[in-house]
């Protein structure tokens, strides 16, 4: 058995990551980061959206904002992401890096 993480391609196909082209395998990065920044970018615009009354509310809608603009800033992917696809994303990255592709 592989220790490396399989990616389900839309085609619904299995494919150990370390199998994957290079190009895919950017590919992949692009698009699970793409898919991170618009998930919390659709959580900012809810948090700026929404209308709270009291010092306590507002204080704590402040602070979401901070805390995703400061996500979305840093590029914080592992905060963005869920723990299941941030460890393949992080695979994928690792693998990347070792070939030289970033």
């Amino acid at each position: 058995m592989s220790r490396y993480r399989v990616w389900t391609t839309g085609q619904g196909e299995k494919i150990p990551i370390n199998k994957m082209t290079d190009k895919h395998l950017i590919n992949t990065i692009i698009y699970l980061e793409t898919k991170a920044r618009a998930r919390m970018e659709v959580n900012l615009f809810a948090c700026y959206g929404c209308a709270f009354q009291g010092e306590m509310a507002q204080f704590e809608q402040d602070n979401a904002i901070e805390r995703i603009e400061t996500m979305l800033d840093k590029e914080d992917w592992e905060l963005m992401m869920s723990p299941d696809i941030y460890k393949i994303y992080w695979d994928m990255v690792l693998i990347a890096n070792k070939k030289g592709l970033t």
